[in-house]
């Protein structure tokens, strides 16, 4: 991890060559150190931040961090957001940062600053077209039928992303007696043992779908499941 995700970052003086560089600032809050900061740069580092920001450059109010070229002040941005909460998770080569882990994993994949960084387009090996690196399984079911496929239990209807089934089956068969509340949509879309068949592009028939639950049958279900949840909670 660099030092960008450290707890001490958004809180210590970035500037070269600076005394307190390291140095947290003092205060018990976020707030109180974040003023602390602002105070040093003041009263340290004018001079410093006036000759930084002469060709465009932008500095942090809070820290003295300095960024240069086209995205600077963009970066900045991004990084002034470390000064609102240590509990942001940092990319680990650039002062992205986000509430949730998942989000800066998907971030450092494509970061510019990266040196192992994934490609940000890749070319489909079935029409040659560039297409975003996270996008080319949405990219094979759309457009060349490959992949896996979810076929409605109600009609013809087919999807490759099991979302979009919940909104077709409430939005055409919610008339049908079996759909009695949208947990019964659910019930039947997100079951595990949902038909699905894994398509090559050929063009090849869906294969054996199970027929739809009759509404004895979810009911039956639901009354499974409320049971088995009361048994646990007592």
């Amino acid at each position: 991890m660099s030092s960008l995700g450290s707890k001490a970052l958004p809180f210590s003086c970035q500037v070269p060559g600076c005394d307190q560089a390291g140095v947290t600032f003092p205060g018990v809050a976020d707030a109180d150190r974040r003023s602390a900061g602002e105070a040093h740069m003041k009263s340290k580092h004018q001079e410093y931040v006036a000759d930084f920001e002469k060709d465009g450059g932008r500095v942090c109010d809070t820290c003295g961090k300095g960024y240069k070229g086209k995205k600077a002040r963009t970066i900045l941005s991004l990084h002034e957001r470390l000064h609102d909460s240590c509990d942001w998770k940092v990319c680990d080569f650039c002062p992205y940062s986000a509430a949730q882990n998942g989000d800066v994993t998907k971030h450092i994949l494509t970061c510019s600053m990266n040196p192992d960084r994934a490609p940000l387009t890749v070319k489909c090996k079935h029409c040659n077209e560039q297409v975003g690196t996270t996008s080319m399984s949405s990219h094979l079911a759309a457009h060349h039928g490959i992949g896996k496929f979810y076929k409605c239990l109600f009609c013809d209807h087919e999807v490759y992303v099991k979302n979009n089934l919940f909104d077709h089956i409430y939005n055409k068969h919610k008339a049908n007696p079996v759909i009695t509340s949208m947990e019964a949509i659910r019930e039947i879309v997100y079951a595990d043992s949902f038909p699905f068949v894994m398509r090559d592009g050929s063009g090849g028939s869906f294969g054996d779908v199970a027929a739809a639950p009759s509404s004895t049958e979810t009911q039956g279900r639901r009354k499974k499941r409320a049971r088995t949840n009361n048994s646990s909670s007592s």
